[in-house]
């Protein structure tokens, strides 16, 4: 297969997976009955288009990403289209997806990668950005609560779940596993056995997530297909490759520079809360901070109807609590942007709900990187109204 169309597949693979994701997650872009509230990515400055103009965006959005199925050289159309997801995640930060922020660098690079070998540039980039992502996905799962809380789980629908949970050792085995498989891209001796890892690991999240498995975020399914086609197209193991002359290419072309310092070294500053969880592959990493909404009993009916089946009941505290990312990924098919100012946001919609805000507020569990070590942060309904 020609490098062209190595790319020409992969953009369409891209297209092809976002058309099917946005469907899926439909609710997330058009808030058309939506009860989950907005989310503005900035504080200062919540542009709150509206369903109709929402709607035009996603049409537009659709119709580029036809446009690029048929023409996926086509400039105009890429940078049209991701101007589009800018504009809509500016509205609501749940919309930047790890799948968006992917995408969009890849299909980026086709726009700013120019000269004699673009095309053999451009799969350097894809081949950047995939290397840094398994590497962070990785990296990210080594830590305590990936192997109490997540990887036990994900054994589940296999029927060891109760093993791994006794036996959380093995759970580090995964994310030396995927971390080692995002290096190996970028050796030539490695590429083929990091390519194999991948179609693997892919493969596994299709079943333990899937629906045949615990039949969970139903939006990542069609992810996982398109990132092992991907994979494989943006890999070609049969012509010349070197650290080397990756490094080169790195070191000359701005572009190669700024994918390395969004993807490999700005993840880092995740670690130090300078950098959000999300762009840096924490996705099922049990690294993210989790978040409740609690309240009074009494509350229970001024809530949002589709909070309804993640209200539960603490009887320690005798008070009520809602789960904030499962009622986010139930209504929207998406997982919740995880960062402490977005969860904020979202408490402070609920406290306008309720009439009795004493006693209600939001509460935020921190995990610490590596360690088991948790912390629990508490904002009351009357710090969060403060700040409006």
């Amino acid at each position: 297969m020609t490098t062209t169309s190595r790319i020409k597949y992969t953009v369409l693979t891209i297209s092809a997976c976002l058309i099917l994701l946005l469907l899926i997650s439909h609710k997330l872009w058009i808030p058309f009955n939506r009860e989950f509230p907005l989310v503005p990515a900035f504080h200062f400055f919540s542009p709150g288009f509206g369903t109709t103009i929402d709607m035009i965006f996603c049409l537009l959005i659709l119709a580029c990403l036809i446009i690029l199925c048929i023409r996926p050289f086509y400039k105009s159309a890429i940078v049209f289209l991701v101007c589009l997801f800018a504009l809509l995640v500016i509205e609501d930060i749940p919309r930047l997806q790890p799948w968006v922020y992917i995408f969009s660098l890849m299909l980026l690079s086709i726009v700013a990668l120019k000269g004699e070998q673009k095309e053999k540039l451009i799969l350097i980039a894809f081949r950047l950005i995939l290397a840094a992502t398994y590497a962070w996905s990785g990296f990210q799962k080594l830590n305590v609560a990936f192997t109490e809380e997540i990887f036990p789980w994900l054994m589940s629908p296999f029927g060891l779940g109760d093993f791994f949970s006794t036996h959380r050792q093995f759970a580090y085995f995964v994310g030396v596993t995927e971390l080692s498989a995002g290096i190996a891209l970028l050796t030539k001796r490695g590429q083929k056995t990091g390519l194999i890892l991948i179609c693997l690991i892919h493969l596994f999240l299709l079943v333990s997530i899937g629906p045949f498995g615990n039949n969970w975020n139903k939006v990542i399914w069609p992810w996982n297909i398109a990132m092992i086609i991907i994979a494989v197209l943006s890999i070609p193991l049969k012509e010349p490759f070197s650290f080397k002359m990756l490094w080169s290419e790195v070191r000359n072309l701005w572009w190669c520079r700024l994918i390395v310092l969004f993807s490999f070294i700005l993840p880092l500053l995740s670690y130090f809360n300078l950098w959000d969880n999300h762009l840096s592959g924490s996705l099922y990493s049990g690294n993210n901070p989790e978040a409740i909404f609690h309240y009074k009993e009494s509350e229970r009916q001024r809530l949002p109807p589709s909070t309804v089946n993640f209200q539960y009941y603490n009887d320690s505290s005798a008070e009520e609590f809602i789960l904030i990312d499962q009622w986010c990924i139930d209504e929207l098919e998406a997982p919740f942007y995880p960062q402490e100012r977005y969860f904020k946001s979202v408490g402070r919609h609920l406290c306008n709900c309720i009439s009795d805000t004493s006693g209600a507020g939001i509460k935020i569990t921190v995990k610490e990187k590596f360690l088991s070590r948790q912390s629990l942060k508490v904002f009351s309904c009357g710090e969060l109204l403060k700040r409006e």
